[in-house]
């Protein structure tokens, strides 16, 4: 039985946080890429400190939602980029 908890579902976690987070930026913005390396990794680093401070310390919440419920959490978590 794989644990809840495991690495690969941390990461997952962490990247499905980023790839809908950076999406919602992109629309605020209304583009479809990053203009420079510099603002994609601003962008991704306030990001990652919400996934931090938001995200990784409800464990209980991650260990019990599926796909679906984790999709749902992680659009309505607002950052102020």
């Amino acid at each position: 039985m794989k644990k809840k908890n495991s690495i690969e579902n941390i990461k997952a976690d962490y990247r499905l946080l980023v790839d809908i987070q950076m999406g919602k930026y992109l629309r605020s913005v209304g583009r479809s890429e990053f203009i420079s390396d510099t603002e994609a990794q601003y962008v991704i680093s306030i990001i990652i400190a919400a996934y931090n401070d938001v995200i990784a310390s409800n464990h209980e919440r991650l260990d019990n939602s599926d796909l679906e419920d984790k999709t749902a959490w992680f659009n309505s978590v607002e950052i102020d980029i």
